[in-house]
C-alpha cells in the first residue's frame, strides 16, 4: 500500500489530514474500505491532534492504457462543464476539459479556484 497528495489542515485549533492509498487493482473493494478505515482509526488513535483522517482509494492500472480524445465530438458537454464551474468557482475557472473513450465517456476537467473564493 502506497499513500500519496497528503493534506493536513488546521481546523478550529484541530488537524484533518486527507490523502490518496494506492491498493491492488484485483483487491476487493470492501476488503480496501477496510483497510483504509483500519488506517485511519490508527491514525486517530495514535495523534490526538487529528479530528478527521479521509483517505481516498486508488487503483492504478498496471499496464498503459489506450484511450481516444473525443472532447471536439462533444462541444455542448464541455461548455457546460464550463457553465458549471464558473458558476462554482468563478468565470475563467475551468481549463483543460478532456473527454476520453474507448468504452465508458471519462471526463477530466481541471478547476482553479482562487483565494478567498466563498465556496
Amino acid at each position: 500500500m502506497h499513500a500519496h497528495d497528503i493534506h493536513v489542515r488546521e481546523v478550529a485549533g484541530k488537524l484533518e489530514a486527507d490523502f490518496d492509498v494506492e491498493v491492488h487493482a484485483d483487491m476487493d473493494l470492501e476488503q480496501a474500505h477496510e483497510i483504509a478505515t483500519l488506517l485511519e482509526q490508527a491514525l486517530l488513535q495514535n495523534n490526538k491532534q487529528l479530528r478527521r483522517v479521509t483517505t481516498h482509494l486508488e487503483a492504478p492500472e498496471e499496464k498503459i492504457v489506450q484511450r481516444l480524445d473525443v472532447t471536439e465530438h462533444y462541444p455542448e458537454m464541455t461548455e457546460k462543464m464550463c457553465r458549471i464551474a464558473d458558476g462554482i468557482a468563478g468565470v475563467g475557472s475551468a481549463h483543460d476539459i478532456h473527454l476520453y473513450r474507448p468504452n465508458k465517456l471519462i471526463a477530466e476537467v481541471g478547476v482553479m479556484v482562487q483565494k478567498g473564493h466563498p465556496n
